[in-house]
């Protein structure tokens, strides 16, 4: 087992901000067919969100379903299962969100549930690689250490 450095030393317990994770691998789902379009490692995003000091939130659509749950675990060792277990890029959000407003989505998926669930309301940002970039041009950084940060 590798072992990931600790968690930037940043209080994460106000519920400003939330981990968007990009697994690389989505061990024991099974692929759509338009998923075959997509680079391997852009294929899935999820949300985690702080929910106490033992308790995460993770938010991910599923295709058929949304899976909304809390999970009996820190975010610190949620982050980290995920960047062990399914190779996952995490990056840290600062959530600042705009006011409400009426806005059309686009069709459900991992990217729009979680674009959703931050207030983005770009219309072209469709795919995982896509909200990477627009997340990292917005200021979130990556919670653990990668070759290309």
């Amino acid at each position: 087992m590798s072992t990931l450095p600790a968690l930037p030393s940043r209080d994460f317990t106000g519920a400003s901000y939330s981990f968007v994770c990009f697994p690389a691998q989505m061990n024991g789902l099974r692929q759509p067919w338009y998923l075959r379009r997509l680079h391997p490692a852009w294929r899935h995003c999820v949300l985690l969100r702080y929910a106490g000091p033992d308790c995460t939130l993770i938010a991910e659509h599923l295709g058929s379903y949304a899976r909304v749950e809390f999970l009996n675990v820190s975010i610190g060792q949620c982050a980290r299962n995920l960047q062990e277990q399914h190779g996952a890029l995490i990056l840290l959000v600062d959530e600042t969100r705009p006011p409400p407003k009426a806005m059309m989505r686009g069709p459900m998926s991992c990217v729009e549930f979680i674009k959703a669930l931050l207030g983005i309301g770009r219309p072209w940002i469709v795919t995982p690689h896509q909200l990477y970039r627009h997340l990292r041009r917005a200021g979130a950084s990556h919670v653990f250490p990668t070759a290309n940060s």
